[in-house]
């Protein structure tokens, strides 16, 4: 810009060689005559209280302490700055934001084993072998739970109704048995209230259920988990007397090894 200025362009002209607007050239010439450079003037403000040592402190206390708070991480600097500093740093420079950790079932080095034994051996499937298939679990529902685990409130609203979470002692609870397959779902029972799960209860739902629907569906292989309720000798004798496959996770006690195989073979 200030080589083109110095042949004794004009500055519209400048701006068409640029493919910038006036405007800006004007203001461009104006700050080189001003400071000798387009960069910008340094501007007042506050210093950054961390610096690039301290944010790798802060960086390195977040991921090996994964449950510290950014109260808890800022005592490891000297002098300490604010958590909402700690927390800013993390957010916008190590993209590590505070969230809720998501719960699921822990897995022993054996259920790891199984499962990817599982995997291994039916990843050849194709989708029309896993069609024939018809998944099935049971779980219990009850009718005053809630999952809200945090609420945004005005101060002193502590108690106001749409606030709180309402609680129940001895909610009633049910447990459903479901099914489904790869083109849509199957049935639904829903066991009596508060009734517990045991062999001869899954017996009896089998009894009712698994049949008719895999026979609406076009399954010819059943799969379940490894619960003990599944793996009684009552469910496993009535699964083979009815000539159907079953696909099991888990040890079926009727056969002598633990790896997972088709069952009803």
């Amino acid at each position: 810009m200030k080589i083109l200025a110095g042949q004794n362009m004009s500055h519209r002209e400048i701006a068409d060689i640029l493919h910038v607007s006036k405007t800006a050239v004007t203001r461009g010439l104006a700050r080189i005559k001003e400071v000798g450079s387009l960069q910008s003037r340094n501007r007042s403000g506050r210093p950054r209280v961390t610096t690039p040592t301290s944010d790798r402190i802060i960086r390195r206390a977040s991921v090996g302490n994964r449950s510290w708070s950014s109260k808890r991480i800022a005592l490891e600097l000297q002098p300490a700055p604010s958590s909402r500093t700690v927390r800013r740093r993390l957010l916008t420079d190590f993209e590590l934001p505070s969230r809720k950790p998501a719960r699921k079932s822990r897995l022993s080095k054996k259920n790891v084993k199984d499962r990817m034994t599982f995997c291994n051996q039916y990843k050849h499937w194709t989708v029309d072998q896993w069609n024939k298939v018809l998944f099935s679990d049971e779980s219990t529902f009850s009718q005053f739970s809630s999952y809200v685990c945090h609420v945004r409130r005005p101060v002193n609203t502590r108690y106001k109704a749409r606030y709180v979470v309402p609680t129940v002692k001895q909610a009633p609870t049910v447990m459903i048995w479901g099914s489904f397959r790869g083109n849509g779902c199957g049935g639904l029972w829903f066991l009596p209230k508060n009734t517990t799960i045991n062999g001869a209860v899954y017996l009896s739902i089998l009894q009712e259920k698994l049949m008719p629907h895999m026979n609406i569906h076009n399954c010819s292989i059943f799969q379940q988990d490894g619960a003990p309720c599944h793996r009684t000798a009552a469910v496993t004798t009535w699964i083979r007397g009815q000539g159907t496959k079953y696909l099991v996770l888990g040890v079926d006690p009727a056969l002598t090894s633990t790896q997972l195989k088709i069952c009803g073979t």
